[in-house]
């Protein structure tokens, strides 16, 4: 049953629309005033399915009330009717920049009401199955990913384990190793996932931000620059032949306050975004320069690029271009890293690509 509050400080009027609408099959609670319909929304267990109210009501009006609800997470996306005397384009101007959802003013007809109450409860369902079906997309594409960034490299490391505990005493030499760097490799594909998700969440939780304004010490970028070039070509066990690495650093040392493990993580991520998606014998360019008192790190991929309507999404989380091309690009975490480190140390980051022309991170 549809269950509507209505608040109303005229008692005669607030029982006769009370009765109305309960004999056309609702439920009605009923306040005299904004405070009286607050302490029940606050002892109940859930929210009305609907809120008509009056504006001008001793203790606690309905603008307030209008502007409480919608700074109220659990009340939120309940929908607001105002029902008043106060008819003129100032006050119905104001009632929708709070977000009030229709606006009826007195004299009226139940049967205007109840049209309007019909209606946003409508419009209300139409929007919350729109999102469940896009939450539900949303939760089948991140399942999709997160079980293939787990599944792969576990299979890699329990594969070669497996082998390797049955045939140890048979196995040639080459044939262990070649073993070993493939457990080796899941593990450590493994290892990011984690070290990603433990950035972020210590992000999310506002514990890295604390940290750099109370630890941040003067970083040379140069060390940085390195230290995330060699994580990189650690993590894809990177042959020089296959795709070629060359840094541009300048000879003065270019200091920044801040947290190096967490820069040269970030910086890690744009190298190895830029192997990935770098064709075979490509070259990767990574450049440090100083611009206006600013330390600015690029990295330049020769790859096939991104489409300009996929570039204001890269720096999403779980975000993955071309992966029907690009199976083994991880989870799509590595730029959403990037732009938050930059962002905790006062930084930006900006994205340049062409489809065939290759890639620039900043």
């Amino acid at each position: 049953m549809t269950e509507v509050m209505i608040i109303e400080d005229n008692t005669a009027l607030r029982e006769s629309i009370a009765l109305e609408l309960e004999m056309r099959g609702y439920k009605i609670i009923t306040a005299a005033d904004g405070r009286q319909a607050l302490d029940y929304l606050f002892a109940a267990e859930r929210a009305p399915d609907i809120v008509v109210s009056d504006i001008s009501m001793p203790n606690l009006d309905g603008y307030k009330l209008l502007e409480m609800f919608r700074e109220d997470a659990r009340w939120q996306g309940t929908p607001f009717i105002f029902l008043t005397a106060l008819s003129t384009p100032n006050f119905i101007r104001l009632g929708k920049e709070l977000g009030v959802d229709d606006y009826l003013t007195k004299p009226f007809e139940t049967e205007d009401l109840v049209v309007a109450i019909e209606n946003k409860l409508r419009r209300t369902a139409q929007m919350q199955r729109a999102s469940e079906r896009k939450l539900d997309a949303v939760r089948q594409e991140l399942m999709t990913i997160v079980s293939h960034e787990l599944r792969t490299p576990l299979s890699s490391i329990f594969g070669g384990v497996e082998m390797l505990a049955e045939n140890i005493d048979q196995m040639p030499d080459d044939i262990s190793r070649r073993m070993l760097t493939i457990v080796r490799s899941g593990a450590r594909r493994l290892n990011h996932l984690v070290n990603q998700i433990m950035y972020l969440v210590e992000v999310d939780s506002g514990h890295m931000e604390q940290a750099i304004t109370r630890l941040a010490y003067p970083c040379n970028l140069a060390e940085v620059v390195y230290g995330a070039v060699n994580m990189a070509m650690n993590a894809h066990n990177c042959d020089p032949e296959a795709v070629r690495i060359s840094c541009d650093i300048p000879r003065t040392p270019l200091y920044v306050r801040g947290a190096q493990d967490f820069l040269t993580a970030a910086v890690s991520e744009m190298v190895r975004n830029a192997i990935t998606f770098s064709p075979t014998h490509g070259e990767v360019t990574v450049c440090l320069r100083e611009e206006n008192g600013q330390g600015v790190i690029s990295v330049t991929d020769r790859g096939m690029g991104i489409a300009p309507e996929d570039l204001e999404r890269v720096w999403g989380r779980f975000v993955q271009i071309n992966r029907d091309y690009y199976e083994q690009q991880g989870a799509g975490l590595g730029l959403a890293l990037v732009y938050e480190c930059a962002r905790l140390h006062a930084g930006v980051c900006s994205i340049s690509s062409a489809p065939g022309q290759g890639t620039e991170v900043t």
